[in-house]
């Protein structure tokens, strides 16, 4: 089975993450079939509108912990967060516009890509959570850009107590664009995606996209990338995943 699905009507392209069994968690293989579909929607003049969303009830968990525990030399977990970067990179070039598809609850790495989309629609009972210093690691984007959405304080708050929020708390926040039912998503995505098509030029689409992801791409985001990549190379994540893994056991510090 292919850990990623393409589905294409009219101008619009949907890319999802195919992986339910595993909560569409983000290992190397996915991650790199995701950026070539980009990358190659990107490309196609007959895709205007790229949507990102996921297979079954949870969009992604995050960061597959299976792969780092499997890892048997710090390189490798580098690896992982490389092709973490490399994702995030193409999702903020690729010059299509993009909609987040949330179909459930999205964690860690994925729960970045909320910052990195141009749209984000999501269902109603969602939750965003940025779990990343449980595991001795930063969620870049969150504290980046997040600090000024969700203020300096609560981005802070949340980025240290590896916290969440409801979807409803992050429409209230303007993180997210459109709340639906789950039996309404596809058609709510449709209907932003024509009300794009119809409203908006060629031109002042790819203006405004532009303006957009240059806010985005700014030295919050590559400084946060960076310590992200620092912190993935120290032997502790291997050590954490595994112990979750093997004893379900939860990284506690106190």
């Amino acid at each position: 089975m292919s850990m990623i699905k393409v589905e294409r009507k009219d101008l619009v392209q949907w890319i999802i993450l195919n992986r339910p069994e595993r909560l569409n968690a983000l290992n190397r293989e996915l991650m790199r079939k995701f950026v070539e579909e980009l990358e190659r929607s990107g490309k196609d003049p007959g895709v205007e509108i790229i949507v990102i969303s996921g297979e079954g009830k949870i969009f992604s968990a995050g960061i597959d912990l299976q792969e780092i525990a499997r890892a048997e030399k710090v390189e490798e977990v580098e690896d992982i967060f490389i092709h973490l970067e490399r994702m995030f990179k193409t999702l903020l070039d690729v010059p299509k516009i993009t909609i987040l598809a949330l179909n459930g609850d999205a964690y860690g790495g994925s729960a970045e890509m909320i910052w990195a989309a141009d749209i984000v629609v999501s269902v109603e009972d969602a939750k965003i959570g940025w779990a990343e210093a449980r595991w001795g690691l930063v969620p870049p984007i969150a504290i980046g850009l997040g600090s000024f959405v969700l203020g300096f304080s609560r981005a802070a708050l949340t980025a240290y107590t590896a916290g969440s929020i409801t979807a409803k708390e992050a429409y209230n926040l303007g993180l997210i664009s459109v709340l639906t039912s789950r039996d309404r998503l596809r058609e709510s995505v449709e209907e932003v995606a024509n009300n794009i098509l119809i409203n908006a030029s060629p031109e002042a689409r790819e203006s405004i996209r532009n303006m957009i992801r240059l806010v985005k791409k700014s030295l919050f985001v590559e400084f946060g990338v960076s310590e992200l990549k620092r912190l993935s190379k120290t032997g502790e994540l291997i050590k954490r995943a595994r112990d979750f893994i093997e004893k379900k056991q939860i990284p506690r510090y106190k």
